[in-house]
Formats: C-alpha cells, sequence, structure tokens
C-alpha cells in the first residue's frame, strides 16, 4: 500500500465512487481521487486534510473534498478524497508547485508516522453530454459504476433521456458522466454521479423515478442494450 504521504491533497489519481467534485470547474474535467485507509483514525486524518488543504488555498492549487461510504457494499465507511483539475496539464502543476512546498514536506513527514495509507489511486476524465446545468455541491453523492456494453454513445444518450425526465419531476440531481483514464484494472471504465442536499432528498428523486411512466420505458431500453449497473454505492461529504 502507498503512504498517504504520496497521495494527500492529492496526486495523479480516481476510484469506482465519487465521479463528482465542486461546481466551479468546467466539462472536460480530470477528478483525482484516493481511497483512504485512516488506521482507525479519522479525526487524525481529518486534521491531517485541513493542513493539507491550507496548503492548497496557499498555493492557488484546488481544494479536495473528503466522502465517507454510507451506502456503499464491501465500500461502507470507506474515506475517499476527491480534487477536480480543469485538465492533466493543471493536475500535473499543481503537483509539481505541491511537492516543492516546505509544509507539504513536513505533513509527509508527520501523516508517515501515523500509520495512514492510501488503497487505491486513479484519475477518471468528465465525459458528460453536452448541455447538462452543473451539479450542485450536495452532502449526499450517487455513484453508479456502468457497463456500456461497448455502447458508451448510445449510454450518453439515455443519460441526456434521464436527465430531461429528472428535470421535468424535479428530482434535484444532475448527473455527470466520468470515464476511468489511470485506473488500474478500471481503466475506461464509466460512472455515473449525482449530487443531492440529503439523504431524503435522493429517496423522493428515487420515488418520483420509479412512479413515472417514462423513466420506466427509459429502464426497459437501457436494459435491451445490455448497459447495466455494476455498482450503485452512495457517499456521504465529511469535508471538513
Amino acid at each position: 500500500m502507498k503512504p498517504i504521504v504520496w497521495v494527500l491533497g492529492v496526486s495523479l489519481a480516481a476510484f469506482l465512487t465519487v465521479g463528482v467534485a465542486s461546481q466551479a470547474s468546467a466539462q472536460g474535467a480530470v477528478i483525482n481521487s484516493v481511497t483512504i485507509e485512516t488506521n482507525g483514525d479519522l479525526p487524525g486524518f481529518l486534521e491531517l486534510f485541513k493542513r493539507s488543504q491550507a496548503i492548497a488555498k496557499r498555493l492557488g492549487n484546488p481544494v479536495a473534498r473528503v466522502m465517507q461510504g454510507t451506502f456503499a457494499g464491501a465500500q461502507t465507511n470507506n474515506v475517499v478524497i476527491n480534487t477536480e483539475y480543469t485538465s492533466l496539464a493543471a493536475m500535473a502543476a499543481s503537483l509539481a508547485k505541491r511537492n516543492a512546498d516546505a509544509k507539504w514536506q513536513k505533513l509527509i513527514e508527520d501523516a508517515g508516522s501515523k500509520g495512514i495509507v492510501a488503497t487505491s489511486n486513479s484519475v477518471w476524465t468528465e465525459i458528460t453530454p453536452d448541455g447538462a446545468p452543473m451539479a450542485a455541491r450536495g452532502s449526499v453523492v450517487q455513484f453508479v459504476g456502468m457497463e456500456t456494453n461497448g455502447e458508451t454513445p448510445a449510454f450518453l444518450d439515455i443519460v441526456k433521456r434521464a436527465r430531461a425526465i429528472n428535470q421535468r419531476l424535479g428530482t434535484g440531481g444532475t448527473a455527470r458522466v466520468w470515464q476511468a483514464t489511470l485506473a488500474g484494472d478500471q481503466t475506461n471504465s464509466v460512472g455515473l454521479g449525482i449530487e443531492f442536499q440529503s439523504l431524503e432528498a435522493f429517496a423522493q428523486a428515487r420515488a418520483k423515478q420509479l412512479a413515472d411512466a417514462e423513466w420506466q420505458t427509459l429502464v426497459a431500453d437501457v436494459q435491451k442494450k445490455g448497459i447495466t449497473a455494476t455498482s450503485n454505492s452512495l457517499y456521504a461529504d465529511i469535508t471538513p
């Protein structure tokens, strides 16, 4: 396992959960996400995280978010750091500034002493269809890993249809679509990320969808194309 000191803040990396981030970045961005083993010391990790973000702000680098699995199968209670950049070049420039910083180097020493480690580290690129309004930042993120059956363009058309239905229903969640760029055996995987203001808002959205005839037709069309969900998880934002 790589020590958190290598990734905290974050480095060249997104795991198969939170393909979402701040509303400030443009579509076509990359998201860098790192899954963390906190070694049973979540408060200690969050203190380190706050220090890392103070460094990021001082250097003019993007700040990150911390998410924790709520309903996520084997990933439940896992902690994930997510940082969104406008491009891979912007990520590289941010990392260069960070790694040369003396306070960052001191943070590396302090983090290493706590035995906190990263368990995954990857990069995803946004492929959201044109015309999507940027998702509002919420406290709950649903992330659905998708098997597109080689039909990624068809899947993106389905996302557009789903967007129109959700806008009509007023569900409040706007989807962003991500494709793994540097993610080990997950490379080229597609994920759908949606943010909601609360768990209650998510539940209300699902109830509206399941009761809607047009949504039911959409689900049937998806199944005919062999497009299926490989994971479906909820994460809570615990950013200090």
